[in-house]
């Protein structure tokens, strides 16, 4: 779709203004209902007999791409080129502003991500996809049965990782499917699904990436003998990573990790500023989805505290100081920006996910393939200090605390400060 803000109307004269109305109605297949506007007066557009408004240019840009807008009118007269000299700077400013470099890494993964994807390894599922995998088992002769099965295995998969398809989700997926009791055969069944559809549907739209998702995971075996073990992390190792992590960001993203257990993905993602009681300690979490369950989690006095004198300073500067530029990005709308502004973590995850993976290879020399190894630490270092696997159930959100009559704040309330004494007393104290 061609970028509306980066079009100067009043280029355009009449002569292109009414090629690119037949373009949009005769190629496009887009109907004059759709464009909002009468047949009649489309008709009379394209006979050279009417005057195409901006408002009705405005619309068919919509249906055109970026090429399609270039060929018809013969120039790419839509913005100011920058020179080689202006991407030094911007590439200068980036390796010594981490608020720049965050805003830059938006700005590409908004207007360059098709672009950029080939480098990433990620494909984004949509419904065209989805429809195409239906009917490709259709036509191997599949029954209605088993082409319903994949594709309720295939929505679950793609559910809990929001439809996009990269190597570190598929990995967290697998935990993912463990901690929520699916059988050994149940995931073997999702990953056949997934595997099917990467082979049928992302390989033929996208080769290299379809090949980068196709092998990062195998099929498991159920039946057989052999246990995958995480590598046994200490206390001082995640202590040894949080100090050699490159930013503010990525501690904060670990500490919630390791020291309050959080899962990696939407969890964290989902957490807004309101949700944290700062003077309790408390973070709400209230994640009540069909796969997960997240009530509360706290925070040990120490973190609290460098999360209110370091990271929210460091934090609230960054927004503030380009909330006004992502204002300015086309195709933003102002709910999503005040979504984007109220997150505790409002830096792109991903990127801190390969930032936490590189500084483990390097501080502790072992390779690891899920974040969850931190939750798992999480939930095996109160296990070891004695806690009732009970509590350690409720505080990981892996089971509905049925015994809080969650139905009652004010009985909650009570309970969660039982619960935080408990915390206090057994968590894992990343900052000493």
């Amino acid at each position: 779709m061609v970028d509306l803000s980066f079009v100067d109307l009043s280029e355009i004269d009449d002569g292109k203004r009414i090629e690119i109305v037949r373009y949009v109605a005769e190629r496009k297949g887009v109907s004059a209902r759709e464009l909002g506007y009468t047949p009649q007066l489309i008709n009379m557009i394209k006979h050279g007999k009417a005057k195409v408004s901006d408002e009705l240019l405005k619309r068919c840009l919509k249906y055109l791409t970026n090429e399609e807008f270039v060929k018809i009118v013969g120039k790419e007269s839509i913005i100011e080129k920058a020179s080689i000299d202006d991407l030094i700077k911007v590439i200068k400013t980036a390796q010594v502003d981490s608020r720049f470099r965050e805003l830059l890494f938006q700005y590409i993964e908004r207007y360059l991500g098709e672009y950029f994807s080939y480098s990433s390894g990620k494909y984004i599922v949509t419904k065209g996809d989805l429809e195409e995998f239906v009917k490709k088992l259709k036509s191997q002769g599949r029954s209605n049965k088993t082409t319903e099965d994949h594709l309720r295995n295939l929505r679950d998969v793609l559910s809990r990782i929001d439809f996009i398809l990269t190597r570190d989700k598929i990995n967290e997926l697998i935990y993912e499917l463990r901690e929520d009791g699916y059988s050994e055969y149940q995931i073997r069944d999702r990953l056949i699904t997934l595997k099917k559809f990467i082979k049928e549907v992302v390989l033929s739209k996208d080769p290299y990436i379809g090949r980068i998702l196709y092998d990062s995971f195998r099929i498991i075996k159920p039946k057989s003998d052999k246990v995958l073990k995480d590598p046994y992390l200490t206390i001082e190792d995640i202590r040894r990573v949080w100090i050699e992590l490159p930013s503010i960001e990525s501690k904060a993203y670990l500490l919630l990790l390791a020291g309050s257990g959080l899962r990696p993905g939407k969890e964290i993602a989902m957490i807004k500023l309101q949700d944290v009681d700062w003077e309790n300690r408390i973070i709400w979490i209230g994640r009540l989805d069909p796969h997960k369950k997240a009530y509360f989690t706290f925070l040990k006095k120490p973190t609290a505290k460098w999360f209110r004198e370091v990271y929210l300073p460091y934090r609230n500067k960054f927004v503030e100081e380009y909330v006004s530029s992502i204002k300015n990005l086309p195709r933003v709308e102002d709910r999503s920006i005040g979504d984007w502004r109220n997150r505790l973590i409002p830096f792109d995850l991903d990127r801190l996910r390969i930032k936490i993976k590189e500084t483990v290879r390097k501080v502790l020399s072992i390779e690891i393939d899920s974040l969850y190894i931190f939750r798992k630490f999480f939930e095996t270092y109160l296990a070891y200090r004695g806690v009732s696997p009970i509590v350690i159930d409720i505080l990981s959100g892996r089971k509905p605390p049925t015994v809080l009559q969650i139905q009652e704040k004010h009985y909650i309330l009570r309970h969660v400060y039982e619960l935080r004494k408990i915390f206090d007393e057994h968590a894992p104290e990343i900052i000493t």
